[in-house]
């Protein structure tokens, strides 16, 4: 991939920007949060107009096939950052299949832009004096296991890079509901091996953005699930230096509490709020909760697990589920899961 940059370029990197028809807990506010969704982007195109090179981590959509309105808001985005930047998105888990074929086929299609898609497999470019090393979302090969995979990816880093950008997590980074060290089903690049592989990191799929030195997990654009109220963030890289640009956007909170009543103190209407109560609501308590807050109740024995199996889809994965369906079932667990890889890559 030829990148048309000078020495001393600048770069902006986002996050995942799931480009989708509605986004999440939409009917909980009266515009369906497309005055919120609006303003985000505007920050973000605001922040990537400013630089030589911008780099979306992936999952730019949120499914390998979209509604006709979701590809025109990531094309409208896209026409906003101008032709002078270029611009590279990687593939990501959500919006193309293994053989990076997905939701971003008419963006590699397009002629006259400056718009490169990396997916299928990595790419490296040397630019501007530097060396930058491109990983979309990769899935295993048959018979592959996840760490064989992850060690295949970080061995394949271009010696002397000076930025790493994946769509893929990080061992002993923050999720919303513990670590990345929790993740099954997937390859967790070794945090470690990254740090030294790369002068600079960036990684997508991981939608609670951290710094954890020289490696960073830049989230996603906007909270979509309930848990998810960490600020979201794009980040720019000048020289050696990174900056933060901080979003707009709601947070989606989690309350934990005995009763309705304790949990909606200090509950305002700008964010959006799921609460968990042990104490059964009555019909008056629930009839009189504004949108913005959903309540949901649980034995104060089983919360946690409760929690925990509802912060979608990066912590229930299928290689769990088929693992506890074969040990119910007496099947072989390996078979099934090959299986599922198998119709995974298609």
């Amino acid at each position: 991939m030829e990148l048309n940059l000078k020495e001393g370029f600048t770069t902006c990197v986002i996050g995942d920007m799931h480009f989708k028809e509605t986004y999440g807990h939409a009917a909980s506010f009266s515009d369906r949060r497309v005055t919120e969704r609006a303003g985000i982007e505007l920050s973000v195109a605001e922040a990537a107009r400013a630089c030589d090179l911008v780099v979306i981590l992936g999952d730019m959509f949120d499914h390998r096939s979209n509604p006709s309105s979701a590809l025109f808001s990531a094309t409208a985005f896209l026409e906003s950052l101008g032709s002078y930047p270029e611009i590279v998105i990687l593939g990501g888990n959500h919006d193309t299949y293994a053989d990076g074929s997905g939701a971003l086929d008419y963006i590699r299609a397009l002629s006259g832009k400056k718009w490169h898609v990396v997916s299928g497999k990595p790419e490296t470019s040397v630019a501007g004096g530097r060396t930058l090393h491109f990983v979309p979302y990769m899935r295993c090969g048959s018979g592959q296991d996840t760490r064989a995979l992850a060690d295949e990816i970080v061995t394949g880093v271009a010696e002397g890079c000076d930025m790493l950008f994946t769509h893929h997590s990080v061992s002993g980074t923050a999720m919303a509901n513990g670590t990345t060290d929790m993740l099954k089903g997937e390859p967790v690049l070794p945090r470690e091996i990254v740090s030294e592989k790369s002068k600079l990191s960036f990684h997508g799929h991981i939608h609670r953005p951290g710094t954890y030195g020289n490696v960073i997990v830049a989230g996603s654009i906007m909270s979509e699930e309930a848990g998810d109220d960490t600020p979201k963030k794009v980040f720019v890289v000048d020289g050696t230096a990174v900056s933060e640009v901080t979003l707009p956007g709601r947070a989606m909170r989690r309350v934990k509490a005995e009763t309705v009543k304790e949990a909606m103190e200090g509950i305002g209407d700008a964010d959006f709020y799921r609460i968990v109560v042990t104490v059964p609501p009555t019909d008056a308590e629930i009839a009189a909760l504004p949108a913005n807050v959903e309540v949901s109740c649980v034995s104060a024995a089983s919360r946690e697990r409760t929690e925990s199996a509802d912060d979608g889809p990066i912590s229930i994965n299928p290689t769990e589920l088929l693992t506890e369906y074969a040990e119910k079932k007496g099947v072989d667990k390996e078979r099934i899961i090959n299986g599922w890889n198998e119709i995974d890559k298609s």
